[in-house]
């Protein structure tokens, strides 16, 4: 049978600390190292907040941020650095070729012996003193690679006519930055910088012809679908077009058989007209018997605008007669209803105010029509509403 056994938290904590120490880690976090790996993890792999939280159940936001997450937010550390902030990795060229030992001992000259002291077992030391010292030991190698292409930088505007150069820099006149060592470096880092592939574009230099391959597949195949598509797209057009040829002449047949039929009627009409007395041919072509056709007229419900309003009464819209010209020829007879003579009654109280505007105030039409559209849009009026409040402009 399993037996199961379970494990204090001091034995857990004794083993966690065994086990950091034989991989050179210092954290002061101990039992919740693996709630920190996690959600730092997640974090670099741009997981949603929420998505972390969920995961991790901690609702509290400043627990989640504070406690477990990175105190430096990764992507804005890469989008100061000059890098893609949603990007997860970078590229440096000038990391490609670290400095030699013997040079980089030069800087920070006393940080060999303060490391070892305060990396030694028996010695207590806190954990950001050896933080500190560790990143003075990553930035040796940095100090000299950025050094090498700072020196080859060429003036710099500083503003108030005045340039600064970095090799000038009081710091670059230091015998490191001038010994035969560093020259010899620079050179080999210059060069081995200029010869490095950014190992994107090389994968990427990988992929295209795959990728080319791929589009000229899809490419032949969507040729072959709309040569296809031509071919039924014709026979359709042919189809169609034998049809409509078929019922366009069936048409004009029947229309001319109408028309041989009127032609028969018109002649035995004109036959028993001849034969009637002339008085009665007198009555027949009398204009007093032609009835007059009264054409309808219907005003746009398109109209938003005064000006609109204005243009439709006065010139027309859409090639249409404007309706002072319908009016004129034909009064409100050619309006097919009550209620659109009601529409026009409504509508003229507006054009009446602007001619009445203009007349008592001397100003031009086109004045008296912008005062009364800005007095709708002031009230937020429509142009049905403005013609029942029209009146509200005399106050």
């Amino acid at each position: 049978m399993l037996k199961i056994y379970f494990m204090d938290f001091l034995t857990n904590i004794r083993c966690i600390c065994a086990a950091f120490e034989a991989l050179g880690i210092d954290s002061k976090k101990k039992a919740h190292a693996a709630r920190n790996a996690g959600v730092q993890g997640n974090q670099e792999a741009n997981v949603p907040r929420d998505g972390i939280r969920h995961t991790t159940h901690h609702n509290a936001k400043d627990v989640l941020d504070n406690c477990y997450g990175h105190k430096l937010p990764r992507g804005t550390m890469r989008a100061t650095a000059g890098f893609r902030h949603d990007r997860q990795e970078f590229f440096l060229p000038r990391n490609v070729l670290k400095p030699p030992g013997s040079l980089s001992c030069k800087v920070f000259p006393q940080l060999d012996e303060l490391r070892a002291h305060h990396h030694n077992p028996n010695v207590s030391s806190m954990i950001c003193t050896k933080g500190f010292i560790d990143m003075l030991y990553h930035l040796r190698d940095v100090i000299l690679q950025d050094a090498v292409f700072l020196m080859l930088e060429e003036e710099v505007d500083i503003g108030n006519g005045k340039t600064f150069s970095y090799k000038d820099h009081q710091l670059f006149k230091d015998e490191i930055f001038t010994s035969p060592e560093f020259l010899e470096y620079a050179a080999d880092l210059r060069e081995a910088a200029a010869a490095t592939k950014n190992p994107a574009d090389s994968s990427m230099e990988n992929v295209l012809p795959v990728l080319n391959d791929k589009l000229d597949l899809q490419h032949s195949d969507l040729l072959g679908s709309l040569s296809e598509i031509k071919l039924q797209m014709e026979r359709l057009v042919k189809q169609e077009s034998n049809s409509l040829r078929q019922h366009f002449d069936h048409a004009i047949n029947n229309l001319e058989n109408k028309l041989l039929g009127a032609q028969n009627s018109d002649s035995q009409n004109t036959s028993a007209l001849s034969a009637r007395p002339s008085s009665s041919q007198s009555k027949f072509q009398s204009p007093n018997n032609v009835v007059h056709k009264v054409p309808t007229y219907r005003l746009s419900r398109g109209i938003s605008t005064v000006p609109q309003l204005w243009e439709e009464w006065n010139e027309g819209i859409n090639g249409s007669m404007s309706v002072a010209k319908f009016f004129e020829l034909h009064g409100r007879k050619g309006l097919p209803d009550d209620s659109e003579r009601k529409f026009a009654r409504r509508r003229q109280r507006i054009i009446t105010k602007v001619k009445n505007i203009s007349s008592s105030t001397g100003c031009d039409i086109e004045s008296a029509i912008d005062s009364i559209e800005a007095f709708r849009l002031q009230r937020g009026y429509s142009i049905h509403k403005l013609a029942e409040k029209i009146n509200e402009l005399d106050n």
